[in-house]
């Protein structure tokens, strides 16, 4: 049986509907607690956000820092991938998305919201400029164990390179065994657990731990 040819390239502005899918995928159970919703009603409303800001350029969920991995041009993998300076500036050009997100948290929960934000910011570890981050690493249910994330992951390792960066890194759940054991399996090691994981646990959440994998030139 032959099998099917995986493409990966940047990501163009029409890919947001299954983007957005698999973004909610990677942003569990975080973008649900922002909603403070059900968890049907808070899916919805995020992959709603998300295809809604995708097509636009330039932000920190934007299709401009984001490859995509297709089979049949459909869409089955992803990342987005930034520098120090790409992610800082991604970062101030998301006032682009602000409203899309507000107008759908309810008024309510933004102060919790904003609380929550200042709090893992507090914890999270820097960004350096060895580093090329990466953000919303996921791949379809259905296509796991295929050897996508394994091709996501040398383009992200090829693109650093062309960048003259030093090391992938990400932040996992401390917790996501199974993640852990993917990215130990590519020669990621552990470099930073989140030191205050009392203020993630007031969210339902277990912390994060920040990963990387030193790359040869």
């Amino acid at each position: 049986m032959k099998s099917e040819e995986v493409i990966i390239h940047q990501a163009r502005p029409e890919d947001a509907p299954a983007a957005a899918e698999l973004m909610y995928e990677a942003s569990f159970p975080v973008e649900q607690f922002i909603f403070g919703q059900s968890a049907s009603q808070a899916r919805e409303l995020i992959i709603d956000t998300y295809s809604e800001v995708f097509p636009r350029p330039g932000h920190i969920q934007s299709y401009s820092h984001t490859f995509v991995a297709k089979i049949n041009d459909s869409v089955v993998g992803m990342f987005l991938g930034f520098d120090r300076k790409t992610r800082k500036e991604a970062i101030r050009a998301s006032y682009k998305i602000l409203l899309s997100w507000l107008r759908r948290i309810p008024f309510w929960h933004i102060l919790k919201l904003l609380r929550f934000a200042i709090e893992t910011g507090r914890s999270s570890a820097p960004i350096t400029e060895e580093d090329y981050y990466i953000e919303y690493f996921a791949v379809t249910p259905q296509r796991r164990l295929q050897g996508i994330g394994r091709r996501l992951m040398q383009t992200a390792e090829m693109e650093a390179r062309r960048r003259c960066l030093k090391r992938i890194a990400l932040d996992m759940v401390i917790d996501n065994k199974e993640a852990r054991c993917f990215y130990e399996s590519l020669g990621f090691k552990v470099v930073n657990e989140v030191t205050y994981k009392k203020r993630y646990a007031k969210y339902g959440l277990s912390g994060e731990t920040r990963i990387v994998k030193y790359l040869s030139h």
